[in-house]
């Protein structure tokens, strides 16, 4: 019974040592001054550009051509929504999902809607037309 209580002490005073070693500690980092020089807001608005705003200044040099023959893909799904859109692609055996934003070939997804995908490629658009689900 005795070898017990001594088993007990042996384990608790290890644990009261960390526990008071690291509330020390705890309060030691609190204590420290931060200084944060500076801090400015954000807006958001000021950080990123707006697409319709870059498009509305040259709405006729940027008109979507038709996508050139060296995008090998076929359309086969689309999500057109009004905060995330994206598209299945396939070409061979091969299915991809591009959302807008991505790039695939060095094709960028910029639009899907039910009539047309667009993308871009330094600096020009291209359009696909849309024919999923709708009798050729």
């Amino acid at each position: 019974m005795q070898n017990l209580k001594y088993l007990k002490y042996i384990l608790l005073i290890p644990l009261v040592i960390m526990v008071i070693y690291f509330t020390v500690s705890l309060f030691a980092i609190s204590s420290l001054n931060t200084d944060i020089k500076n801090v400015k807001k954000i807006s958001f608005n000021e950080q990123i550009p707006s697409k319709n705003a870059n498009q509305s200044n040259a709405p006729e040099i940027n008109k979507p051509q038709e996508i050139s023959s060296s995008f090998n893909y076929k359309l086969i799904g689309y999500l057109a929504g009004s905060t995330d859109s994206s598209i299945i692609l396939k070409k061979g055996s091969n299915e991809f999902l591009v959302r807008v934003g991505e790039e695939i070939d060095s094709y960028i997804l910029e639009t899907v809607t039910k009539d047309e995908v667009v993308f871009s490629l330094q600096g020009k658009l291209y359009k696909i037309e849309n024919n999923v689900g709708k009798n050729k």
